[in-house]
């Protein structure tokens, strides 16, 4: 196999994704996008050699100095260029006019492609049930397991790492009521702090308990005060 040549430079890939997403032609921007890239690249795993990488370190140049040169194949280029977090990125960022047609076609194929995503990997999730990350974990306990990942289950691995992630996301979102609700809560209490002590939980808990247990079958003197005092909330915290 004819070993890729490694002849574009990444100076010359942030140019082209600045010009091709109508992107601010400055110095801040032109950073903001390098460490974007990097990030990315250290997130794209290279298997098939003694130690595990990424892609950020195997397209480091042999130039000595504190910056070595980073350069790309082909393959990588275009794998770097097609990657989700990056072009989510990158059309966050774009200065957008209103008939910009070659910028909403990109637009237009990224929404494609995330849906797509998001179907797989709902898919993924309901048919395997389980983790693979825990077979990963007892494959690197078996020393007869020597060989480099093959590509699917690298890809069936990081699709699932995905989708538990944005399981994850899903669950920690707050919808704007909760929010609301939560606040007037705390305002509440907030108010009723400045003039009132704080309410004692053990007695309301305990008359509660004995409340529950004031029924015709047990009907004590001790859970009828206890169902007295729960009519009065004032019986639970004093002015200040």
């Amino acid at each position: 196999m004819t070993k890729e040549t490694r002849h574009h430079g990444l100076p010359e890939m942030l140019q082209e994704l600045i010009d091709k997403y109508h992107l601010e032609n400055d110095a801040y921007t032109k950073d903001s996008l390098r460490k974007k890239v990097q990030s990315v690249c250290m997130q794209i795993p290279i298997t098939g050699r003694r130690t595990a990488t990424n892609l950020w370190e195997v397209s480091k140049g042999s130039d000595r100095g504190a910056k070595p040169r980073h350069k790309f194949t082909d393959s990588e280029k275009q794998l770097l260029f097609s990657n989700l977090a990056l072009r989510e990125y990158l059309h966050k960022i774009a200065v957008t006019t209103e008939n910009d047609a070659a910028l909403e076609v990109l637009r237009t194929e990224l929404e494609y492609e995330l849906k797509a995503k998001q179907t797989n990997a709902d898919d993924f999730m309901y048919a395997t049930g389980h983790s693979l990350e825990v077979q990963e974990y007892m494959d690197s306990l078996n020393p007869d397991v020597g060989e480099p990942m093959t590509f699917e289950l690298r890809r069936t691995l990081a699709k699932e790492r995905e989708a538990l992630a944005e399981h994850d996301v899903q669950l920690s979102q707050v919808t704007p009521a909760e929010l609301q609700q939560k606040k007037q809560e705390i305002m509440l209490e907030a108010i009723f702090l400045r003039h009132y002590t704080a309410i004692d939980e053990d007695a309301l808990l305990r008359d509660m308990q004995l409340g529950k247990l004031d029924t015709e079958m047990n009907h004590t003197a001790e859970t009828m005060m206890a169902t007295e005092r729960l009519k009065d909330g004032s019986n639970y915290y004093k002015k200040k």
